[in-house]
């Protein structure tokens, strides 16, 4: 099992060494940026007689002590390394765990589980003969460090990458492997997972086709002949003789 440090001061050292969400300790005029969020992420507050947080741990790791497991459900938390080395290990095709790399100090490992709501892709170990120091990081703190630039532009990237990864997996399962492994390289490089919000606009009519789109979650709407003004045409309410089609689909593409 892990040594916890709870001394305050030596978590916000921790976040300060982090690189990643170093962010939440930089002041103006001489007080910090973002004071309440690194109060929930060390301290935690009381809300109508309810304790919120902290959000994060400072967790020391033996050597040969597993961080997380390949398979096992970690949609909780998520870490970062502030100090020791780690290996990374995935199960080959006969179930043994095989060294693919390793996490870099200041590096962030777990988020996608997280994120994803997936069980963990790979088994994180400290090497033989040294420890392992990682702030352990609850789900709610992604809703305060996502606006960070640094961890936000990060997590994004790691997002797109993985969900991409993700989808053309599902494309082989779907389809029995029909794809060979050239071509979903090919595909890999020309393609492009994002998330798209309420009300976005992925194309209108006139306009050449340069993309392909598949959708992977969510909802989109088709619309005809409504009117020239998309958002009054998103939110009108006419009947079905509008030209108005509701497709079930998932707002996650890849194009």
């Amino acid at each position: 099992m892990p040594r916890e440090i709870a001394h305050h001061e030596r978590v916000i050292d921790a976040i300060r060494a982090s690189g990643l969400i170093s962010e939440l300790l930089d002041t103006h005029d001489n007080h910090y940026k973002y004071e309440l969020d690194l109060e929930l992420m060390v301290y935690g507050r009381s809300y109508a007689d309810q304790r919120v947080g902290p959000y994060a741990k400072l967790l020391v790791y033996s050597a040969e002590e597993s961080i997380i497991r390949e398979g096992a459900w970690g949609g909780n938390t998520f870490y970062i390394l502030i100090d020791g080395r780690l290996d990374v290990y995935v199960k080959d095709g006969q179930g043994v765990d095989r060294k693919v790399g390793a996490v870099e100090v200041q590096n962030s490992f777990g988020e996608m589980s997280v994120l994803a709501g997936r069980p963990r892709n790979a088994t994180v170990v400290v090497p033989a003969g040294v420890e392992a120091t990682v702030l352990q990081i609850q789900r709610p703190a992604l809703r305060l460090l996502r606006k960070l630039r640094e961890f936000g532009g990060r997590l994004e990237q790691s997002y797109r990458r993985y969900g991409l990864e993700r989808t053309l997996v599902e494309v082989q399962e779907a389809t029995s492997s029909a794809f060979k492994p050239e071509l979903l390289n090919r595909l890999k490089a020309a393609a492009r997972f994002t998330v798209y919000a309420k009300d976005h606009v992925l194309f209108q009519p006139g306009e050449p086709i340069e993309k392909l789109i598949f959708i992977n979650s969510g909802w989109v709407r088709r619309i005809r002949d409504l009117t020239s003004d998309v958002k009054s045409a998103a939110t009108h309410d006419g009947g079905a003789d509008a030209g108005r089609n509701d497709h079930a689909a998932r707002r996650q593409c890849w194009v």
